[in-house]
């Protein structure tokens, strides 16, 4: 497991396309799905529940030995900006 924070979360529309371009495009990641929270919920409880249910929080290594297991990976990434 990682031992610093798991950073997704952007604060800007740049700072969003920043992190597809540099951390996910250049890692494999080809699949982009886009969705909004819902009224009333809680996002930071939907993203919690998502980074466990796809044990998103792994190490480069990790990812690297799944990934020539053909084992699917999963990240994510979010914005607190509206519109992104």
């Amino acid at each position: 497991m990682r031992k610093e924070p798991y950073k997704y979360e952007t604060t800007s529309v740049t700072g969003f396309v920043q992190r597809i371009a540099t951390c996910l495009l250049r890692h494999g990641y080809c699949h982009y799905v886009q969705g909004t929270v819902g009224e009333g919920k809680d996002p930071r409880a939907i993203d919690k529940k998502l980074l466990e249910k796809y044990e998103v929080v792994q190490s480069e290594w990790t990812r690297a030995r799944r990934k020539e297991k053909g084992l699917a990976n999963f990240s994510t990434s979010g914005s607190t900006e509206p519109g992104c």
